[in-house]
């Protein structure tokens, strides 16, 4: 999988780098003066609420849906775990949309985060189009019936208008914001990059 998993079309927008490991950030903030810090702070809230809105605005998310791997497989690394990640959404898309799910992709944005007792497991943000919040949750049973999963794994909620900016400053609080209106989009994944699909307008 690409690393890089922002569209070429929005790095450009924000002036994104490449993702640079965790370990490389905390490294260089050891030796960050304090008042390189502060600004680092002022550029944080400005580039996040950027974000939100580009999320918004591209993907006008109806529903929060968090995906936990079931307990035999929490320990697997992070590429496996997105290779996880990847069945399980593309049954949830045909599922829901058919045998040529392809052709017409309900788009989601994932954001990854690691915990010690749970692993990696995502948080992902999409918009319900023209389906019913029951329409989505027949489509998560079939994927639960497929692989044997337990309940807890999938959990699909509303987004209503008053919780949008809540969840989505809950979604990529794992982002890290550096210098020069920058930030590390390691952990951040497009479904047209897990999927390998050209990118087309997203309309909802």
């Amino acid at each position: 999988m690409n690393a890089s998993n922002i569209t070429p079309e929005y790095q450009f927008t924000l002036n994104l780098t490449l993702p640079t490991s965790i370990s490389s950030i905390k490294s260089q903030s050891k030796k960050t003066k304090p008042y390189v810090k502060t600004h680092i702070s002022n550029q944080s809230n400005d580039l996040r609420r950027k974000l939100n809105n580009w999320i918004d605005g591209t993907y006008n998310p109806t529903h929060f849906l968090t995906l936990q791997l079931p307990n035999n497989l929490r320990r697997a690394n992070k590429m496996n775990s997105i290779t996880h990640l990847r069945r399980i959404m593309l049954e949830f898309e045909r599922a829901l949309l058919g045998r040529h799910w392809n052709k017409k992709h309900l788009p989601f944005i994932c954001f990854e985060e690691k915990c010690i007792l749970q692993g990696w497991h995502f948080h992902i943000l999409l918009n319900q189009r023209e389906f019913t919040t029951q329409q989505l949750q027949n489509a998560i049973i079939s994927v639960n019936d497929k692989f044997k999963l337990s309940s807890y794994c999938l959990d699909l909620l509303p987004i209503s208008f008053n919780d949008t900016q809540n969840v989505e400053e809950y979604s990529e609080k794992q982002i890290t914001i550096k210098e020069l209106g920058q930030f590390d989009s390691d952990r951040v994944i497009l479904s047209h990059d897990l999927f390998y699909l050209p990118y087309k307008s997203l309309s909802h």
